[in-house]
């Protein structure tokens, strides 16, 4: 079994749990309807980069396993999930447009990086991008919990790379033991899944569409940050 096999079945394996009352998940999450062919953060996509000219297709290079782990809040809602036929359009989000560029700015390679969620299902309703109802519930921050745990053990990153729209409490217990190599604090070290790592906190890469035109230093500092962490990560 291929590593991103091992994530989605273990999804399953958490899901059939029933740990809501019987249910997957609380009521207001549901199960993705299927799964992504094309450029898509895991779950709904396999996480795997594809360049525009083949960003339909399935995935040719391999997991990335030590390499770049890159940690947005959820896949959005359920109406908004792209259609099984038409997986091209992923390319027009935001997240996409934005995330590139700052990770190429940052010579951080592409092809070694993970992209995935801390939150599993999908929202049933509400905003692509506010805060996900279903933490209202601790049994299912406890459930992605455990499965940020073992995602983490199954890519082993030497970095990870966390949108500052995650709910810290999603992954403050595997890196509670925080330690600051620089001065920036966006930037530190801790032990998760018995291995020493690199954390970066980031912002959110749709705030960049705001930011490059306005304050041109502060999107530097974006991108030096990740630049910062990235070598810090592979210097040990």
């Amino acid at each position: 079994m291929n590593p991103i096999q091992k994530l989605w079945s273990r999804i399953e394996e958490l899901e059939n749990q029933g740990r809501f009352s019987g249910e997957p998940y609380p009521s207001c999450i549901t199960k993705f309807p299927y799964h992504l062919t094309g450029r898509g953060f895991f779950p709904g996509g396999d996480g795997i980069w594809r360049d525009l000219d083949h960003i339909s297709e399935p995935a040719t290079l391999p997991f990335p396993q030590k390499g770049v782990m890159i940690l947005g809040q959820d896949f959005g809602t359920l109406d908004k999930y792209p259609l099984r036929s038409r997986p091209y359009e992923l390319n027009s989000l935001l997240i996409w447009k934005y995330i590139v560029p700052r990770l190429c700015n940052a010579d951080i390679q592409l092809d070694i990086c993970f992209f995935t969620n801390g939150l599993l299902g999908l929202k049933k309703e509400g905003s692509n991008d506010g805060k996900n109802p279903g933490l209202l519930d601790h049994r299912f921050l406890e459930m992605c919990q455990e499965f940020l745990q073992y995602q983490i053990e199954v890519q082993d990153p030497k970095l990870v790379i966390i949108f500052d729209s995650l709910d810290q409490r999603v992954y403050s217990p595997i890196c509670n033991r925080k330690k600051y190599l620089s001065q920036n604090p966006r930037i530190f070290t801790s032990v998760a899944c018995g291995t020493e790592r690199v954390f970066v906190l980031t912002q959110h890469p749709r705030s960049d569409c705001g930011v490059i035109n306005k304050n041109k230093q502060n999107y530097n500092d974006r991108c030096k940050t990740l630049s910062q962490g990235w070598l810090l990560s592979i210097s040990g």
